[in-house]
């Protein structure tokens, strides 16, 4: 080849390729056997072997400079020859790597295969690349790890914070790596090549096709498959895989099939980009997708998906829609997947089904398991072991699946959150997350009229609910019930269990659709509609058995509350824009004055999940007046409450009566109900049995016969 003065024959065919490369191996088996005894023969052998190492070495890197990928098959073909001559194809890449600093040339179309699927060719190649001098296995090496954690950050959008697991997200890294090799190959490009058509696009324009595309992919997925959990989405998922893995094989008119697609060098304005100079445009392309998902996650979208994986119940109570932000997550998790993937292509030169078996998923599963879940970090973590874990197994690569399963249940067992949970331990978190971002919202004064309903005059019904019967089958739990709810006041519903009061609330609230009759808020009737339909238009809840986001801290409990006050749009929030900032601040100083109304503000930085029970009941109601509701259905809230939190839950329950929010109060403590209650409604068997204020409902007599008076015992 030209400007080469190593390489001065015609390039040799690949049997002669492969018999020098036999050479070569013989010699080396010679020396290190023995067999050679004498400095001269010894140093004549070596002086051979390095002679055929440097020729094949020009030979294959003049091949890489411009299709490296073809390097890469070569060196495939050879060793493939060697092994049908009785040798042992491990050794053409073992002498080739550890001998001379070719590896550095070889290596950059084979790593990002072993950065993804484990089956890298070694440590010591990495090494030999860089001090060789060829300055590829540096760019290749990081730029592996960096696609490796992009795998992982999009897969954790699913998988960490929605808990759903994914083994398909290979299909949506493949769909933008096949995006960009097809539509960016040019004519001549592939020997023996199916490829029916060239287009030929630059480098961006087909990279933001593949985004699209493998975000629309996302959507196919999403909308109909979000509403299964656990293992029947990871069938799901498993399914769409293979379903990809088939397409991509056998459309060879568009992805040449089995034989993959070779990509010559990447050239943007005339710029050629490998080895290093592909780091240099991978770095920022990298960064780009930490900010994207580093806002998203910090966003109110972010907390919504958290709030979705940990109650459903209670994040629909707070308006949100399961639906519409799980196949939004799952969209924007494809379209980071599939922008992943497109770099992935470039980087490597060449593209193949077998890239994309569910094998890559499965190990993007194990990165994500082993760093921990909802962490840059802990991706970081894991997609490093997943990258450079499998050279020390290189040696023993038939034991390398049984190592990942004693690794994966030592981590279950001992690091349930991954390795970053270490990290957590050296540097916790004192419950400081968020606080800098209150000091600007803390100077304006707050005002609960905020959250105070359009006054109405107090003989107004804001709810209505008339003759609404409710049957499982054969038994019938509520019987053509009816009753009014005025505005600015409290209506107790009470009743022995297994009434019909948790029905009641059910119905309500949108979880039951009754056999018959109208619940109306105002004069709109909401039979139908859906729970978080319904939260929107003004009626929420609590829940008897509590329901709180315990991986959330509280402040940022109520901050979902007030989802439906965010008016920024999915676009500015991923930009990071400053009017997204600036409404972030405004929210969380609102959510804070909410916790000061019901007295947790002391609280508002820790998990959740840590409150006692009966501060879980306060932040239940702080969340629920974070919906501005017209409407608040509290289901039992003295339930497991000691005698001084009663006393404090009524005076709550009393106060949020003064701003204006008419309450519908079911309740077992009777003491409450007497004292805080306007109107009483008294259930039995589904039935109502009396209504009026309490006074006349403790002089009721069949009130008395059928419950009030068990309760006063």
């Amino acid at each position: 080849m030209t400007g080469n003065s190593f390489f001065k024959t015609p390039v040799p065919t690949m049997e002669e390729f492969g018999a020098k490369i036999q050479a070569s191996i013989d010699a080396q088996t010679e020396f290190e056997s023995g067999k050679v005894i004498g400095t001269a023969k010894r140093d004549a052998a070596i002086n051979a072997m390095m002679l055929e190492l440097i020729r094949l070495t020009a030979y294959v890197q003049s091949i890489a400079d411009s299709t490296p990928a073809m390097a890469a098959q070569i060196i495939e073909s050879a060793g493939m020859y060697v092994k049908g001559k009785g040798g042992k194809k491990a050794q053409v890449y073992e002498v080739i790597s550890e001998e001379t600093g070719i590896a550095g040339v070889l290596i950059a179309p084979l790593v990002l295969v072993s950065s993804t699927l484990g089956t890298m060719i070694g440590v010591k190649a990495y090494a030999v690349s860089i001090v060789g001098g060829l300055e590829s296995g540096k760019g290749v090496l990081v730029g592996g790890l960096l696609i490796g954690v992009s795998e992982a950050l999009t897969a954790d959008l699913v998988v960490g914070f929605f808990g759903d697991i994914s083994i398909g997200h290979a299909g949506f890294f493949a769909v933008g790596a096949y995006t960009v090799a097809v539509l960016t190959v040019p004519p001549g490009a592939n020997f023996d090549s199916s490829l029916t058509q060239h287009y030929n696009y630059p480098f961006f324009v087909a990279l933001t096709i593949g985004v699209i595309l493998s975000g629309l992919f996302g959507f196919i997925l999403g909308f109909p498959s979000l509403r299964l959990r656990g293992s029947y989405f990871a069938i799901v998922t498993i399914a769409y895989g293979l379903i990809i893995y088939s397409l991509i094989t056998q459309e060879e008119e568009l992805t040449n099939g089995t034989k993959g697609i070779l990509l010559p060098t990447l050239k943007i304005a005339g710029q050629s980009f490998s080895g290093n100079n592909f780091f240099y445009l991978l770095y920022p392309l990298f960064l780009l997708v930490v900010y994207v998902r580093f806002n998203l996650i910090n966003s109110f979208w972010g907390r919504t998906f958290e709030a979705i994986k940990f109650s459903e119940p209670a994040s629909a109570s707070c308006g949100i829609s399961k639906r519409y932000y799980k196949v939004w997550g799952m969209i924007i998790s494809a379209a980071l997947a599939g922008f992943a993937g497109g770099l992935f292509v470039e980087l490597d030169s060449y593209v193949s089904p077998n890239t994309f078996a569910n094998t890559f998923s499965v190990e993007i599963l194990i990165a994500l398991i082993v760093g921990g879940v909802q962490s840059l970090a802990g991706n970081f973590i894991g997609a490093s072991i997943m990258v450079v874990f499998p050279d020390l197994l290189n040696q023993f690569s038939e034991y390398r699946l049984l190592v990942y399963g004693v690794i994966l249940l030592f981590v279950l067992y001992f690091l349930p959150k991954g390795t970053i949970s270490l990290v957590a331990k050296l540097f916790p978190n004192k419950h400081n997350r968020g606080k800098h971002a209150l000091e600007e919202g803390m100077k304006r004064e707050f005002n609960m009229g905020t959250f105070i309903p359009h006054i109405q005059n107090e003989s107004t019904n804001v709810l209505s609910v008339k003759d609404v019967t409710m049957k499982f089958g054969g038994l019938t739990a509520v019987n053509d019930l009816s009753f009014d709810l005025k505005s600015h006041t409290i209506h107790g519903l009470i009743g022995p269990n297994g009434c019909g009061k948790s029905t009641t609330i059910n119905v309500l609230t949108g979880i039951y659709k009754p056999q018959q009759g109208q619940v109306l808020i105002g004069s709109e009737n909401i039979v139908g509609l859906t729970t978080e339909v319904i939260a929107k238009k003004g009626m929420v809840r609590t829940f008897q058995n509590l329901q709180l986001f315990s991986g959330l801290t509280v402040l940022e409990n109520v901050m979902v509350g007030l989802h439906s006050s965010y008016k920024s749009n999915l676009l500015s929030i991923l930009l990071g824009l400053n009017s997204t900032k600036k409404e972030e601040r405004d929210i969380k100083a609102s959510a804070y004055h909410l916790l000061e109304f019901v007295g947790l503000e002391k609280q508002a930085f820790k998990k959740a999940g840590s409150l006692s029970y009966g501060q879980g009941r306060f932040l239940e109601i702080a969340r629920a007046i974070a919906t501005k509701p017209k409407v608040l259905l509290l289901d039992e809230p003295a339930a497991g409450l000691n005698h001084s939190e009663i006393l404090s839950m009524m005076e709550m329950i009393l106060k949020i009566k003064k701003i204006y929010i008419a309450i519908l109060l079911v309740e077992h403590h009777m003491d409450m109900v007497m004292n805080i209650c306007d109107e009483i409604t008294v259930l039995n068997f589904g039935q109502k049995i009396a209504a009026g204020t309490p006074t006349e409902i403790q002089n009721h007599p069949e009130v008395m016969e059928s419950y009030l008076g068990n309760a006063t015992n």
